[in-house]
């Protein structure tokens, strides 16, 4: 069994001086034997798609009006 560790953050300025905000996510998933390459790859570019798009989601859904 394969295991694949992804993640993604993405640090954003904030109200007042000198501060931000971070925004993180980290996901490990299992992935079957036997895939040929360019299924594993398809899998992984698919892991962090979803950790990078979670975390761009979560950035624009509290970003103040």
């Amino acid at each position: 069994m394969l295991k694949v560790n992804a993640s993604y953050s993405k640090k954003v300025p904030a109200e007042g001086e000198y501060s931000s905000q971070q925004y993180h996510c980290q996901i490990e998933v299992e992935l079957p034997d036997g895939l040929k390459p360019q299924q594993l790859q398809e899998k992984v570019h698919s892991v962090f798609d979803f950790v990078r798009n979670s975390v761009e989601t979560e950035l624009h859904n509290n970003t103040p009006a």
